[in-house]
């Protein structure tokens, strides 16, 4: 008797069966882990750029703004970048002539990201001269699933930053 050196095609069609089986189970949770990824990196991108807008409001001694934007001028109420000015006049607002200092994407491979500043007068955060923000409140960090799975900074007057624990997800309100 020959020696077999290849599948039979009812060998490939049982491995293809267990392979559609295995993608069907966990691409639904794969999708899902990429999302809730993605809010943990926006959130992990807005603590950094938090620290990096108090060290430079201390170190230019003027006032420092973190705002969302659409494009990389002006800051908007929504957008897809998170933008870092330098408020040179200390107006509160981020005007066109003044320098952006640093821009980060909020929105990226399609997804539906958007910040929200609960119990702010405007939407943005501003630093002053001494480090600390001008108010306190959240920052929400939403997608289209709402806030079951959104994440949330609670900014104290020290300019610090605090993560919201699950148990205190209700009061987020995407």
């Amino acid at each position: 008797m020959k020696k077999q050196l290849a599948f039979t095609l009812i060998e490939l069609m049982i491995t293809v069966a267990i392979v559609a089986i295995v993608l069907a189970i966990g691409l639904p949770s794969m999708q899902t882990y990429l999302k809730n990824s993605e809010l943990i990196n926006v959130s992990n991108r807005f603590s950094s750029l938090t620290s990096y807008a108090q060290s430079e409001a201390v170190k230019r001694n003027h006032q420092v703004i973190i705002c969302t934007s659409n494009n990389n001028h002006g800051c908007a109420n929504s957008g897809k970048y998170l933008i870092v000015v330098s408020d040179v006049n200390n107006n509160g607002s981020a005007d066109n002539a003044e320098p952006m200092l640093r821009m980060v994407d909020v929105v990226t491979r399609g997804n539906n990201i958007f910040v929200n500043y609960r119990n702010f007068s405007s939407d943005l955060v501003v630093f002053t001269p001494s480090g600390a923000p001008t108010e306190t409140g959240t920052i929400e960090i939403c997608d289209d699933r709402g806030k079951t799975y959104a994440k949330a900074l609670a900014l104290n007057m020290g300019g610090q930053l605090r993560r919201f624990s699950d148990s205190e997800r209700d009061n987020i309100e995407c």
